[in-house]
C-alpha cells in the first residue's frame, strides 16, 4: 500500500478514537462544558 494512504487511514483512525473516546470519558467522569468558553472546552467538574 502507498505510504500516503496508510498515513491518511492512521490519522482518520486516531481522530475518530480521540472524538469518541473523549466524549465517552467525559460522560464517565462527569465533565461539563464551560459556559461562555470556546465550544470545544470542557471542565472536569472542578470550581
Amino acid at each position: 500500500m502507498n505510504t500516503l494512504v496508510l498515513l491518511i487511514i492512521a490519522v482518520a483512525v486516531l481522530v475518530c478514537g480521540y472524538l469518541f473516546y473523549g466524549s465517552w470519558l467525559c460522560k464517565q467522569w462527569g465533565g461539563r462544558r464551560i459556559e461562555g468558553g470556546d465550544p470545544g472546552s470542557y471542565h472536569g467538574g472542578r470550581g
